[in-house]
């Protein structure tokens, strides 16, 4: 899921205990918890943000006179793309793979089938040929 900060300006402060947001400005919330990357997406987020935020803002102004704390540290940088796209090659020749596993059993299932047709036709024809005799 992606990581998503809170930075307020020098006039404001985060909430200590916003359920939402740590002291350090990481965002915690409901739908990145349980993000899953093929179907939650970036509008989405934003709007669930606008829903929880607009029911409990996480900064405040700060009280006149209060000198601003230091800026939170800075959050890690985000992951580099080559580890995001090795990530995809993997999972696209994990997909390959079950496709080729697929294809196998559907192949295998029909040669099945033509022999049990095949055994069915054979004893057919004998229980003819028997009639016949």
């Amino acid at each position: 899921p992606p990581m998503i900060f809170v930075r307020p300006v020098p006039s404001m402060m985060i909430k200590q205990g916003h359920k939402h947001v740590g002291s350090d400005g990481m965002v915690y919330m409901p739908y990145l918890h349980s993000w899953r990357p093929r179907s939650h997406n970036l509008i989405d987020t934003v709007t669930s943000m606008a829903r929880l935020f607009g029911e409990d803002p996480p900064v405040f102004s700060r009280p006149a006179g209060s000198v601003a704390a230091a800026p939170a540290p800075t959050p890690p940088p985000p992951p580099q793309y080559h580890h995001v796209t090795e990530e995809q090659e993997r999972i696209r020749r994990m997909e390959m793979e079950a496709n080729e596993a697929n294809e196998a059993v559907r192949i295998a299932r029909e040669a099945e089938a033509r022999e049990v047709e095949d055994n069915r036709l054979a004893a057919e024809s004998k229980q003819r040929l028997r009639d016949k005799a």
